[in-house]
């Protein structure tokens, strides 16, 4: 009884102590890094695996900047940043890319390596994206189409081809109809017709 109380009050300490001390990261304006991209030290290569806390050797973990994880993790007595949610804060890939690395051909070594690593993740980060610009997008939308301010009725059309799809153009298409095993005169008209 004793082990599993005192195994509770250990996680109780560590999820108040994560709750309490957990940054607030303000992900859609952090700054940009430097164009040359993150190098590593001693050889001057492009960082991929050491970037990220949950893929760098251990004794490069703590030269981690990012975390993979949808939220901030602590270790190594400090909070790392989660590299998905700059992504999916960001603007688009090329504001995300500036973000975690700076560099656009390091950009595509990064992605490689998740593609590698973490089959998926990469492309769950930009579904998770593009669910988030079209929600704002949708909100946007609503509010101008609910304000009555000029170019409201535009937005509410937007918002009605959003819902519904898109309006068909055009002369609707005849559907063929074909002849059936009966030799009748329907049959006769439609081989006339062709």
């Amino acid at each position: 009884m004793t082990i599993v109380f005192g195994l509770s009050n250990i996680v109780h300490q560590l999820i108040s102590r994560t709750n309490m001390d957990r940054p607030t990261i303000d992900y859609p304006n952090l700054s940009y890094l430097p164009r040359e991209g993150i190098q590593t030290e001693g050889n001057n290569a492009w960082a991929t695996r050491s970037l990220f806390l949950e893929t760098a050797k251990p004794e490069h973990e703590v030269d981690a900047r990012w975390c993979l994880s949808e939220h901030e993790v602590f270790a190594h007595d400090k909070w790392y940043p989660s590299a998905w949610m700059v992504y999916i804060h960001a603007a688009d890939e090329y504001d995300a890319l500036r973000k975690i690395c700076g560099n656009v051909k390091q950009w595509e070594h990064i992605k490689k390596f998740l593609d590698k690593w973490r089959k998926g993740m990469f492309e769950m980060w930009c579904a998770e994206q593009a669910y988030i610009q079209r929600s704002q997008l949708k909100q946007r939308l609503m509010d101008g189409a609910l304000s009555e301010s000029p170019g409201y009725t535009a937005a509410a059309k937007m918002l009605l081809q959003m819902i519904d799809g898109p309006k068909k153009v055009g002369r609707p298409r005849k559907e063929k109809v074909e002849p059936s095993d009966d030799e009748g005169d329907t049959a006769r008209v439609l081989k006339f017709r062709e």
